[in-house]
């Protein structure tokens, strides 16, 4: 459960990243709008952030641009 609770928390961070609403995030995503209002109401209720759900979503790479140059 602790998978798809995380899951369904990066859905709802990646929403609030787009500033789109839940049920366009949804609809383009292939999920259910009621799910994903319902986990955003669940963080809210734990005094969650855009940015403590977006600490769940993992790191990208790092560009490479952003690599150290050897000299």
């Amino acid at each position: 459960m602790q998978a798809r609770s995380t899951s369904f928390a990066q859905h709802v961070a990646a929403a609030w990243r787009e500033g789109v609403t839940m049920a366009a995030y949804a609809k383009t995503h292939g999920l259910a709008a009621s799910t994903l209002y319902r986990w955003q109401q669940k963080l809210r209720q734990t005094k969650a952030t855009a940015i403590d759900a977006i600490a769940l979503t993992p790191s990208p790479a790092k560009p490479e641009a952003l690599e150290p140059t050897e000299r």
